[in-house]
C-alpha cells in the first residue's frame, strides 16, 4: 500500500489526482529528496531523517515521525532563503517560540525490530558537529535515496523514496500469500484524524492539516500486465487500515496513487483556455485569449499591458512547484484587435514558439519578419457573433508566428503569415466548438518551424512550392521557416476543388512531415498506391507525407468513409508507423477484429503503414451515441505503442455536436469515475488497442462545463499530458483541486472563464539499462531537437533492459509483453 505526502507541507498543499494505473507527477528536476543516516548526531530510536522543506521526517524501526514549522515561524526561519538578489530588509527578530507539530505513524502489531536497509547513495558525505558534546557529533555521514523496511509484517516490505514529482512516497509491498489485513497504521499526535468524502485521509495538525489520498492498489503479472484493484481507507479511531476488492494472492500487490497539477491563472479578466504544451524540463505552458487588464503578467515579461480587444496570454508554469513559485512567467502578446493562439511547442533551445491568428494591424512583429505587414481580410466571427463581440475579428485575419524566449522577457521572432482573404481560421470544416481555432506548430533538430494550418487568400506567401495556386474555396497550408522567421524556407497550399484544412503535424527521423487534415471535394493531392487516392464523398480526413527540406510529396491518402469523417491528429510510433485519431459520422467506420472498440461510435484511431498504403488496424470507441461525444484535444503513441487520447465533451459543444461524456467508459481506478456530461474524458489503450487500460473523467461537477475554445494540447512522449481547459464559466470556483500535488490558484478571478491547465502522468512502465539504450531493431538516430517530436527531455523512454539488467526489477521476457511490432527486439533478447 502506498501514501504520498507532497513535500510542500507547509501547509498550502497542493492537489493531487489519481489517474492511470500508478502514474506520477509530471517530471520534474532531478531528484533532491535525502534520507540520512544517523551516527549518533540523533536520538538513538532515529535511524535515517529527510529535510522536508515544511519540517523533517524521521524514519524509526517502528514507523515515522513528522515534525513541522508552521507557515509564519517557517517564514521567520527561512525570509530571505534562495532569493539572493532581494533588497536589504530590516532584521527580524528570531522568534522566541516556534510553533509546530509533530505525530508519528506506528506499524501497529508489526515488527519493531524490522532492518532498514538504505539504498542508491548519494554523493558526498556530511559532518555534525552540534554541541559540546563530543558523543553528540559524528563525521562522515552518508546519504540516501531510498530506504526498505524489512518484513514490517510478514512478506510486506516498505519502501520510503522521493518519487518522479519530488513528492516522498511510501509504498507497502506486498509478495504473494502475504495479508493486508494484516497492516495498521496508528497515529499518535494529531489534533485529528479523519477521512475526507472523497475518501482522502486528512491529518489535523495546529500548524495546519496534511492530507494524504485515498489509494490505488494494483498488481502486476509475469507478462508486466498491471491490474487494477479496489482499495479504500478504513478509520478506526485513530488507526487506519486498508479495504481491497477481489485479487489474486498469489500476485505481488502494490498500492499507489498519483500526483498532478491543476490550476487556474488566477485572471481578473475573462481568459479562455486555448493550448498548452511542454518543454524538457516537465514545464507546462498554456495560452488563452484574455480580454481586458487583469491577466497575472509577471515582472519583467515581453507584454505586461492589456493591447484591446482580446491578446493572447501565456503562462508557463512550474508543475512540481505550489503557489507563487509555480508561475515561472506569463505574458500578453497581441495589438489593438482580436489575437488567438492556435498551437505551442518548444524548441531545441527552450523557446516558446506560437502559432495563431490575428486581426492586429500593430501585433509585434520583428524588424527582420519574413512579413511585416498585416494584410487582414473579410470582417469575421468564428463563433458566429457580432463582429465586434468576443473573438471578432473586424479587420480579417492573418496567421502568425511568434518565438518567445525561455524567461517570457523577449520577442526572439515574430511574423504575419497571409494575403488578403482571410488566413488561420478554420470556418468551413467544422465538428466542433473551437474547431475553428485548428492548427499546428512543431520544430526539428535545426530550429526550423513547420506549421500547418488553412487560408481563404489566392496571394498566400508560397516558396518552392508543391502547389502555387488556390484550388478551391479554402486550402490548408503548409510552411517550413528557420528559427528568427525571417524567410520562408518553403511555403505550399494543399487542398483540391472543396475546402481544406490542415490540423497536426509530426516528424520522422527520416525527415518525412506528415500532415492531418480534412477535406471535401476531389482533387486533392495524393500519391498512387495509397490507401485511398480518390474521394469516397462527403467531408473526408486526410494524411499526406512530405519530404521535410522541400516540401515535396512523398505518399498521401484520403481516409475516411463516405459519410463525413475528420482527422484531427497524427502521430507516429518507433517504427514509423502512422496514426491518425478523428470523427467520424459513419455507423459502420473500419473496426479491425480482434481489436477494443464500440462498433459505431463516432470517435476512430487508425493506423496506417509509413507509406499511407496499407491499414494495420483501425477502430472506433466510445458509446456509439448518434453524435460525437467529445472533441480530441490531445493525442499520443507512446514507445511501447500504448495510445492516449485526451479530449473534453458537453453542452458547450452544442450547435456543433449534441454528445455528452456521460456514457463514456471508464475503469475502476478512474480519478473520477462520475460526470455531469460536460467533462473532459482522458483514456489509455493498451500497444495495439487491444484494451482500454485506464479510462477517466476530469472536471468541475455542475457549471457550465470544462472544454476549450480552440487549439491543439499535448503529450510528452513519456506519458505526460498536457492540457488546457477554459474553466469556471460563470465565475464558479469548482474546477478540480483535490489536495496532494501542484497548483498555481484555485481561484478563478473573473467573473467569468478563467485558462485553467493541468498534467497528468500515466507513468509508463519502462527500463533504462543506464548509458547503453535498446530501441527497435529498425530505429534510426532521432535527430529531432524539439518539442514534442525530440527535445531532450522528450527522449524516447525505451522498453527494453539488456539480459541480466535488475537495476529496473524487470524480466527479459517483459519485452514481447509490452511491444506489439514483431520487428521491435532489443539485440540483447532478439
Amino acid at each position: 500500500m502506498s501514501r504520498l505526502l507532497p513535500l510542500w507541507l507547509c501547509l498550502l498543499l497542493p492537489l493531487s489526482l489519481t489517474a492511470a494505473p500508478r502514474p506520477t507527477a509530471a517530471p520534474g528536476p532531478e531528484k533532491t529528496l535525502e534520507f540520512v543516516e544517523n551516527k549518533g548526531q540523533w536520538p538513538k530510536a532515529v535511524r535515517y531523517q529527510a529535510e522536508l522543506p515544511g519540517g523533517r521526517l524521521y524514519l524509526t524501526p517502528t514507523g515515522f515521525t513528522y515534525s513541522f514549522l508552521s507557515a509564519a515561524t517557517f517564514a521567520q526561519i527561512n525570509h530571505r532563503h534562495g532569493d539572493d538578489n532581494a533588497p536589504p530588509r530590516s532584521a527580524a527578530p528570531v522568534p522566541t517560540q516556534a510553533q509546530g507539530h509533530a505525530y508519528t505513524v506506528s506499524f501497529e502489531g508489526g515488527n519493531a525490530r524490522a532492518t532498514l536497509l538504505p539504498e542508491q547513495a548519494t554523493s558526498g558525505t556530511r559532518n555534525y558537529f552540534l554541541g559540546s558534546n563530543p558523543r553528540e557529533w559524528a563525521s562522515g555521514v552518508a546519504g540516501y535515496r531510498q530506504v526498505r523496511y524489512q518484513a514490517v509484517y510478514p512478506g510486506i516490505d516498505v519502501r520510503v523514496y522521493e518519487n518522479a514529482g519530488q513528492n516522498l512516497e511510501y509504498d507497502f509491498e506486498l509478495a504473494p500469500g502475504a495479508k493486508p489485513d494484516n497492516i495498521r497504521l496508528r497515529y499518535a499526535g494529531p489534533d485529528a484524524v479523519r477521512l475526507s468524502a472523497e475518501g482522502q485521509l486528512l491529518i489535523e495538525t495546529s500548524v495546519g492539516t496534511v492530507v494524504e489520498q485515498a489509494p490505488l492498489a494494483w498488481q502486476t503479472t509475469s507478462a508486466g500486465r498491471r491490474l487494477p484493484v479496489s482499495c479504500r481507507f478504513e478509520l478506526q479511531g485513530s488507526t487506519v487500515r486498508f479495504r481491497l476488492g477481489s485479487y489474486d494472492p498469489k500476485l505481488p500487490l502494490v498500492i499507489d496513487p498519483t500526483v498532478l497539477f491543476s490550476s487556474f491563472t488566477g485572471s481578473l479578466a475573462d481568459n479562455w483556455g486555448f493550448t498548452a504544451t511542454h518543454d524538457a524540463q516537465g514545464n507546462m505552458y498554456s495560452g488563452g485569449v484574455a480580454f481586458g487588464p487583469g491577466y497575472p503578467v509577471s515582472p519583467g515579461a515581453f507584454q505586461t499591458s492589456f493591447a484591446g480587444m482580446a491578446d493572447v496570454a501565456i503562462i508557463k508554469y512550474k508543475v512540481t512547484a505550489g503557489g507563487a513559485a509555480a508561475r515561472l512567467y506569463a505574458t500578453y502578446l497581441g495589438g489593438s484587435r482580436t489575437d488567438a493562439p492556435h498551437s505551442l511547442v518548444v524548441n531545441g533551445l527552450g523557446e516558446l514558439v506560437l502559432l495563431g491568428s490575428t486581426s492586429s494591424g500593430n501585433f509585434p512583429v520583428t524588424a527582420a519578419a519574413a512579413q511585416r505587414t498585416f494584410r487582414g481580410g473579410q470582417p469575421v466571427n468564428p463563433f458566429g457573433g457580432a463582429i465586434l463581440d468576443q473573438m471578432g475579428y473586424p479587420e480579417g485575419s492573418d496567421l502568425f508566428v511568434a518565438t518567445l524566449s525561455a524567461d517570457g522577457s523577449k520577442l526572439v521572432a515574430a511574423t504575419y503569415l497571409g494575403g488578403s482573404a482571410n488566413d488561420g481560421l478554420n470556418l468551413s470544416l467544422a465538428n466542433n466548438y473551437g474547431d475553428q481555432f485548428r492548427g499546428d506548430v512543431l520544430t526539428d533538430g535545426a530550429n526550423n518551424v513547420y506549421i500547418a494550418s488553412t487560408t481563404n487568400s489566392t496571394d498566400f506567401p508560397v516558396a518552392g512550392a508543391l502547389q502555387r495556386n488556390l484550388r478551391g474555396t479554402t486550402d490548408a497550408v503548409v510552411c517550413q521557416l528557420p528559427r528568427l522567421l525571417d524567410r520562408l524556407n518553403w511555403s505550399t497550399y494543399l487542398g483540391g476543388t472543396g475546402t481544406d484544412a490542415a490540423f497536426s503535424l509530426q516528424l520522422t527521423a527520416g525527415r518525412t512531415l506528415y500532415v492531418g487534415g480534412a477535406t471535401t471535394g476531389t482533387g486533392f493531392p495524393t500519391v498512387a498506391g495509397s490507401l485511398h487516392p480518390q474521394s469516397a464523398g462527403g467531408r473526408e480526413g486526410f494524411v499526406v507525407g512530405l519530404a521535410a527540406d522541400t516540401g515535396t510529396p512523398r505518399y498521401g491518402t484520403y481516409l475516411g468513409t463516405s459519410a463525413d469523417d475528420l482527422a484531427f491528429f497524427v502521430q507516429l510510433d518507433n517504427s514509423g508507423d502512422v496514426y491518425v485519431l478523428g470523427q467520424t459520422n459513419s455507423k459502420a467506420y473500419p473496426k479491425t477484429a480482434g481489436l477494443y472498440g464500440t462498433p459505431g461510435a463516432r470517435q476512430f484511431i487508425h493506423k496506417l503503414d509509413a507509406t499511407l498504403s496499407t491499414t494495420m488496424f483501425s477502430t472506433t470507441f466510445g458509446s456509439a451515441q448518434s453524435e460525437h461525444e467529445f472533441s480530441p484535444t490531445a493525442f499520443l503513441v507512446d514507445d511501447c505503442e500504448r495510445v492516449y487520447v485526451s479530449g473534453w465533451g458537453g453542452a458547450t459543444n452544442r450547435g456543433y455536436s449534441t454528445g455528452t461524456t456521460r456514457n463514456l467508459p471508464v475503469t475502476p481506478d478512474a480519478v473520477q469515475k462520475t460526470t455531469d456530461g460536460n467533462d473532459f474524458y482522458l483514456a489509455e489503450f493498451a500497444a495495439g488497442l487491444t484494451g482500454l487500460e485506464y479510462a477517466t473523467f476530469y472536471g468541475e461537477q455542475g457549471g457550465r462545463g470544462e472544454h476549450v475554445d480552440g487549439g491543439t494540447s499535448r503529450f510528452s512522449k513519456k506519458g505526460v499530458v498536457y492540457q488546457a481547459v477554459c474553466g469556471g464559466c460563470g465565475g464558479t470556483q469548482g474546477f478540480p483541486a483535490p489536495p496532494g500535488a501542484s497548483f498555481y490558484t484555485t481561484r478563478n478571478g473573473s467573473t467569468n472563464c478563467n485558462n485553467a491547465a493541468f498534467a497528468i502522468n500515466f507513468d509508463i512502465i519502462t527500463a533504462d539499462p543506464g548509458a547503453t539504450r535498446y530501441a527497435c531493431a529498425t530505429d534510426g538516430p532521432v535527430l529531432l531537437g524539439g518539442q514534442p517530436a525530440g527535445a531532450p527531455g522528450a527522449a524516447p523512454a525505451w522498453c527494453a533492459a539488456p539480459m541480466g539488467a535488475t537495476s529496473s526489477g524487470l524480466r527479459p521476457s517483459w519485452w514481447a509483453a509490452m511491444c506489439s511490432s514483431t520487428r521491435c527486439r532489443p539485440p540483447a533478447c532478439a
